[in-house]
């Protein structure tokens, strides 16, 4: 991400495509961001979206944060190493926990988490071990090598 400001544009842009051939295009933006206790403090650089196609940008949503593993992403760009987002119910508060566990009841069987494994084919992407779906107690008949990595997914 770079930009060189020449003659009287004050402007750096930016252009994106999404892999499900959403896109965004707009001007970079730079400011602080920090966290109530002031343990998170970091400048980051961000895209303001002035063209966005695609079914994500359909009116409800007003953006995209990205925590993939790159060095733009805001998780890369603030160094945070472990996140964790609670989905809350219906009408409910939902958090985001940046480089800290979120706390839990001993009895909060609601509650999951599983380990990340790495595809190196796509080392910037998010992967999690994948054993089988069951329905009402069914596993469906799908062979182990549908959930094996490879170089597309």
């Amino acid at each position: 991400m770079g930009c060189k400001l020449g003659g009287t544009s004050k402007r750096c842009t930016y252009e994106i495509y999404y892999m499900d051939n959403d896109s965004s295009s707009g001007v970079l933006a730079r400011d602080t961001i920090s966290n109530e206790d002031g343990k998170l403090s970091k400048e980051v650089i961000f895209g303001c979206g002035e063209q966005n196609q695609g079914e994500h940008y359909s009116g409800v949503y007003s953006g995209i944060l990205g925590f993939g593993r790159h060095p733009y992403s805001f998780v890369g760009q603030v160094g945070v190493t472990k996140f964790s987002f609670c989905l809350g119910g219906e009408g409910s508060q939902t958090t985001l926990y940046l480089n800290e566990i979120p706390p839990m009841e001993d009895d909060d069987l609601s509650t999951f988490h599983t380990s990340l494994i790495t595809n190196w084919d796509r080392p910037e992407d998010y992967y999690i071990g994948f054993e089988g779906i069951s329905i009402d107690g069914d596993k469906v008949p799908i062979t182990q090598d549908k959930w094996k990595l490879n170089s597309t997914s």
